[in-house]
């Protein structure tokens, strides 16, 4: 195998998919990680209480809190339960529909 031939092996290895998923994921460990230290850091010195760049906390049973960017978001089980059961009851009738659809239109290419 000449050099130009390895080289372009290599070159074509490189720009496989999975070395890129690997590498934007590491960015992001990264970045999330340097967000989470300098805050830590900026509270500490500062002596605040302020809500953290991230951060949870669970209030009680089914009521939780999330911190993002300093922002508190409060999220109930109890909706989101309800929620998902509604989306779930709606993707079933959907499905059955198109089913339906699918089946009559097979009958009448027959």
């Amino acid at each position: 195998m000449s050099r130009v031939e390895r080289k372009e092996k290599e070159k074509k290895e490189k720009k496989h998919p999975i070395y890129r998923y690997i590498l934007i994921a590491t960015i992001f460990l990264i970045i999330f990680s340097g967000i989470i230290i300098v805050d830590e850091a900026v509270r500490s010195m500062l002596m605040t209480e302020e809500p953290k760049a991230f951060g949870y906390k669970k209030i009680d049973a089914t009521i939780h809190q999330i911190y993002f960017c300093g922002q508190k978001i409060y999220i109930d089980e109890i909706e989101v339960r309800g929620q998902y059961l509604q989306w779930k009851a709606d993707v079933q009738d959907l499905w059955k529909q198109l089913k339906d659809l699918t089946g009559r239109l097979i009958v009448d290419h027959l």
